[in-house]
């Protein structure tokens, strides 16, 4: 924060200091979604105005790295006896799967910031 004080316009200063916020909680993506969609997204929000952008790809892995595990044993301590759950389990995950891509491919030309920046559409 010192460094920003010293060094940047003030209103790039309060961007610093929203994304160092966001950034220290995995929230990087979410920040960016709300400061840039309508500015067009990733691409008109240069690293002039928002020297962090580039947190929003680790908070998005983050996020990941968090849910991954907690569905991985879920998955496994609600089928590890029964082959039917683990058949029905696969199916539910693959519908998780291919509804993310629809989301992606349906809804980019929609809203790109969203499907860029956040998780869901991934």
């Amino acid at each position: 924060y010192i460094y920003g004080w010293f060094m940047l316009a003030p209103s790039v200063y309060n961007n610093f200091v929203g994304e160092s916020i966001f950034g220290l909680v995995a929230g990087s993506n979410f920040y960016y979604y709300v400061t840039t969609k309508d500015l067009g997204g990733y691409a008109a929000a240069g690293p002039e105005a928002y020297p962090l952008l580039h947190f929003w790809s680790l908070a998005v892995e983050e996020q990941f790295y968090m849910v991954l595990p907690f569905v991985l044993v879920c998955v496994w301590r609600f089928c590890k006896t029964d082959r039917k759950r683990w058949m029905w389990t696969l199916g539910c995950l693959g519908f998780v799967l291919l509804a993310s891509f629809a989301l992606s491919v349906g809804y980019t030309p929609i809203n790109n910031p969203f499907c860029f920046y956040l998780l869901f559409a991934r």
